[in-house]
């Protein structure tokens, strides 16, 4: 509302006295304002335009001229303006007639009291209803726009009124498009329902009845359905909506639905690329299964190959063990045994080999780091090699710049090393064999240099170094073969220790294979080395062999019975179990594969037995050599594992750990 100083009276009376005493009584009650008088029809359409007022004051009768016409006037000109009769002679009709013509209110000249406060009350109702009609113009520019809007996003607007005659559904001409009606068709709920699939109808209908409850406490209503199209085709609609309540106290949850309003929109593309998604990844998931079978397929074949291949050569290599242990045989025949069982050996390398390929390919390789003493770990290293280097009049030297100790794997580790220096031991005919170990240049790991002073490596064969199952032609190492394992496998193994590992020319001719591995955390206990231990002179064990291969049985009996073993033999599980529940045996090797009653069955036997003879110390002896294989095996109730070939040092060091040098083998964990 307009200040006083602003306000602006428009006086339509044709008595200059009656038209200062109402100026002096709206001034007497503090009204500040600018007035002008007319007394004629032509001076008020005059000053209606000129001196634009902001609300007028009328006599009821003037000459050729009265309130009725004043209000005709400026209901064509002004609108909005409010107007008061202030008139002498008036009745209750007359002025009833006035106010349902236009007027706002009306006030007797023998009572203008009342006048001042009239004045204020019909400028402040003028005001809100201004207010009101602004709000009005903008809310209905504001839905203009948002329809605008929506129709440009391709959203049509739709509205369900409760209550009325109709079924009372409205649409816009979007939503007419999206079910591809013409603009004139009669728009309501029964055409609506009828478009949507019968498959998605009572559903989408329980979803509006649900926002419609005054019960729930969800308003809004979103839904995605099918419909059936004018022409007959089908398509997807996406619908959002909210319900509008009003207060009633008799209805459920003191309020009931007046209507429902909201937007739909065309997901027809959207759920196209959806359903195209999803069939995709049916096809990876049914892909991912024929790889998993495709996996447990090569992992059993593996786990089959493995033990057809180690049973027979755990023949080879053990009746050649047995062989050299009688110490009856001459210079050549010493010599081709040890042959054999060299021959034999590098055959289980390379199984060994195929197996902790196929384990790291299948992510079933699992590390065990511990602090390492790098020095001891090394020269451990060197006594594997030591033999084959001292034959060829080679030197083993270690060059120590690093850190003494590291966090990884001892047996991975020793693994590469062992592999890196075998090659450069096979490889170099005479020189040195060296092993620098130094820091990283960021120093936050150790870095592995193994140098030879053999023929080297062409450089156009060197990407073929680290790849499965790639050999080394005769010109790229001057007339040795490499094998094709060995350095896949080392590589695959410091890879998955967190390092590097490469090649590059020594500087003093011949190759310098390098791998890099980080500190990694710092272990609890330190292991000052990781040589196996060498096999004690036996305490007079008592030991139950359980195998259904008679050879395995009499390889078993040679290698315990020449170390001063008592060794009981028995032809399968139940025997075993048998045995063991009636004699006293300090250890008990136990097949896993055998007829009947397996390794794992007549172990489980054997620990309900109880104490004293189901604590015995039982170690799998077997071919089976995988993780989850091993695993199995500790899960029965096995306390180690060896697995087939195995030689005598192998065996006596399994039986020596854990047991006691008593009459009563202790338990110890799977080794």
């Amino acid at each position: 509302m307009k200040t006083q100083t602003d306000l602006k009276i428009l006086l339509v009376e044709d008595s200059p006295n009656d038209a200062e005493l109402i100026v002096q009584r709206l001034h007497g009650d503090g009204l500040a304002f600018t007035h002008q008088r007319v007394a004629t029809a032509e001076l008020l359409v005059r000053e209606l335009t000129e001196f634009d007022p902001d609300i007028l004051l009328c006599d009821n009768r003037m000459p050729n001229f009265d309130a009725m016409s004043v209000i005709e006037i400026v209901a064509e000109m002004r609108p909005h303006l409010p107007i008061i009769i202030v008139t002498g002679t008036l009745d209750d009709e007359a002025a009833a007639g006035l106010i349902k013509a236009g007027a706002t209110d009306f006030i007797r000249k023998d009572r203008m009291a009342r006048l001042p406060a009239a004045v204020t009350s019909a400028l402040e109702g003028a005001c809100d209803r201004n207010l009101r009609r602004e709000q009005a113009v903008k809310l209905r520019e504001n839905e203009l726009i948002l329809r605008l809007a929506l129709g440009a996003t391709g959203q049509g607007v739709w509205r369900l009124e409760l209550g009325r005659s109709d079924d009372g559904l409205e649409w816009d001409a979007v939503c007419n498009a999206l079910l591809g009606f013409d603009s004139g068709i009669l728009t309501n709920y029964a055409v609506w329902a009828k478009a949507i699939d019968s498959t998605d109808r009572a559903r989408v209908l329980a979803q509006v009845r649900i926002a419609l409850d005054p019960a729930n406490s969800l308003d809004d209503l979103v839904s995605e359905f099918r419909v059936t199209r004018a022409d007959g085709t089908m398509g997807w609609l996406a619908a959002a909506g909210r319900a509008m309540f009003e207060p009633d106290p008799a209805g459920p949850a003191g309020r009931r639905p007046v209507r429902i309003v909201g937007t739909v929109r065309d997901v027809s593309q959207a759920k196209a690329i959806e359903q195209e998604r999803q069939a995709h990844e049916a096809e990876l998931q049914r892909a991912r299964e024929t790889a998993e079978q495709a996996s447990q397929a090569k992992s059993r074949f593996l786990a089959g190959v493995s033990h057809e291949l180690r049973t027979p050569l755990h023949g080879i290599i053990g009746y050649a063990e047995l062989l050299i242990m009688e110490d009856d045989l001459n210079a050549v025949q010493s010599q081709r045994v040890e042959t054999i069982v060299s021959a034999g050996q590098h055959l289980l390398g390379l199984i060994n080999a195929v197996l902790d390929m196929s384990q790291i390919e299948a992510d079933q390789l699992k590390l065990s780091p511990v602090e390492i003493e790098l020095d001891d770990l090394v020269r451990d290293c060197f006594d594997m090699v030591r033999t084959q280097a001292a034959a060829k009049g080679l030197s083993l030297v270690l060059k120590s710049a690093a850190p003494r100790r590291l966090s990884a794997d001892p047996t991975r580790l020793k693994q590469v090393l062992i592999n890196l220096l075998g090659n450069a031991v096979k490889f170099t005919t005479a020189g040195t064999v060296e092993v620098r170990l130094r820091p990283t240049a960021e120093g936050d790991g150790t870095r592995f240099e193994i140098a030879d002073t053999g023929p080297g490596i062409g450089a156009g064969h060197r990407d073929k170094l680290f790849r499965a199952f790639e050999r080394l032609d005769s010109e790229a190492v001057s007339g040795i073969e490499g094998a094709g394992l060995g350095l896949a496998l080392a590589a695959r193994l410091v890879h998955l220790m967190g390092g590097s590992v490469g090649y590059d020319n020594n500087a003093g001719g011949g190759s310098l294979f390098w791998f890099e591995l980080p500190r990694g955390p710092a272990a609890s206990v330190a292991h000052a080395s990781v040589t196996p231990a060498r096999p004690r002179r036996p305490a007079p064990l008592r030991v139950l062999v359980a195998d259904d291969e008679a050879m395995n049985r009499d390889i078993a009996r040679g290698f315990l019975s020449h170390a001063g073993y008592e060794v009981v033999c028995v032809d399968g599980g139940l025997p075993a179990v048998e045995a063991a529940a009636t004699e006293h045996f300090d250890v008990v090797l136990m097949d896993v594969r055998m007829p009947g009653v397996d390794g794992l069955e007549a172990t489980r036997r054997i620990r309900a037995l109880g104490a004293p003879h189901g604590k015995v110390r039982i170690v799998a002896v077997t071919a089976q050599a995988f993780a989850e294989q091993i695993e199995i095996c500790r899960e029965v109730g096995m306390d180690s594992h060896v697995a087939k070939p195995f030689t005598q040092s192998v065996l006596l060091g399994a039986l020596l750990k854990g047991a006691s040098t008593g009459a009563k083998a202790k338990e110890a964990v799977l080794s």
